[in-house]
């Protein structure tokens, strides 16, 4: 399985014997080795989801530039969850889209990474009852992928039915419909400075929504329900994490 996870990171990148580690923590990279989550060989579902995650960390090695998280930037990045958040989430279409062009075979790779994620519950749509801040987290992921990365338009109906979510909530709909006008050139990006720029446009907006979502956040921690195994709890955890 190493020998095949070396092949796709020669393939997708120039820097020779890339270190691949099994771990126990999430798939990862920090631009000279890769860390793949362990699991059981004989799983097909952990070796169907392998290949794309070998794929998509070879992918930030190959196009993602990791300065970016030292200086002012990484100061902002480390004071910020959420920006560190949306950054990795535009940083991920842009990547895909490179490899894709680098590649065209990674357009197979992404789709089928995208379909396994919700067949394994990895992904999850959104429900009637899914906090605010799980609904935000939704549309940022799936209508940004949806429309940002070749082969992925079929999470776009995913991720604005949980934009609608948000609007009947009292969301206002304004910073919502400036940040889905401007996903569609997520995957354009030239380079990760370019995301970075794009990551504080996204929470800039996301802060005039912020005030109707905190009331709901509010409100289910007075109801004493715990939400921690929701939807967003997992999304992106199988497939980034790469920065």
């Amino acid at each position: 399985l190493k020998k095949t996870i070396s092949i796709i990171t020669n393939m997708h990148t120039t820097l020779n014997n890339v270190a691949i580690h099994f771990h126990r923590g999430p798939t990862a990279t920090n631009g000279t080795a890769i860390y793949i989550n362990a699991g059981d060989p004989n799983d097909p579902v952990w070796l169907g989801l392998v290949e794309a995650k070998a794929t998509h960390e070879a992918g930030h090695i190959a196009h993602t530039s990791f300065e970016i998280f030292e200086g002012v930037q990484g100061e902002k990045l480390r004071k910020s969850s959420m920006l560190k958040w949306v950054l990795n989430t535009i940083e991920d279409v842009r990547m895909e889209n490179c490899c894709i062009a680098h590649l065209p075979g990674a357009y197979w790779v992404f789709n089928k990474m995208t379909n396994l994620l919700f067949e394994e519950g990895y992904w999850q749509e959104v429900s009637d009852d899914e906090p605010l801040s799980m609904c935000l987290q939704a549309f940022l992921l799936y209508a940004g992928r949806g429309y940002g990365v070749d082969g992925q338009s079929h999470l776009v109906s995913k991720g604005l039915y949980a934009k609608q979510r948000l609007i009947d909530a009292g969301v206002p709909s304004e910073p919502l419909n400036k940040i889905e006008n401007r996903m569609h050139n997520w995957g354009k990006l030239v380079d990760i400075e370019d995301a970075f720029l794009e990551a504080e446009m996204i929470v800039r907006l996301l802060q005039e929504c912020q005030q109707v979502i905190q009331q709901d956040q509010n409100q289910g921690d007075q109801g004493g329900d715990d939400q921690s195994g929701s939807q967003a709890g997992d999304q992106g955890g199988e497939s980034s994490g790469g920065n």
